[in-house]
């Protein structure tokens, strides 16, 4: 198994580092399904089953993807 982490850092002015972290968030937000979908091979429940996402049932598949979803969180460090 492996994993991947991607950091990224980006340079703003002080009046468009709000703006920037809304429409970040925003954006995950309206992709969620997508992202999840995406990310929900990743889930304990593939691993638990030793099975591929497809070969799931529907409602298995569901808590994959409520899985993918929890795991997003937000932090935001501002450094001045």
């Amino acid at each position: 198994m492996s994993y991947s982490c991607k950091i990224s850092f980006k340079q703003l002015e002080p009046k468009d580092i709000y703006n920037f972290l809304k429409m970040f968030k925003t954006n995950i937000l309206n992709n969620l399904q997508e992202i999840s979908t995406h990310e929900a091979i990743y889930s304990p429940m593939c691993r638990q089953y030793n099975s591929s996402y497809t070969k799931l049932n529907r409602e298995q598949k569901k808590i994959c993807q409520d899985w993918a979803k929890n795991v997003f969180t937000y932090r935001w460090f501002y450094l001045q």
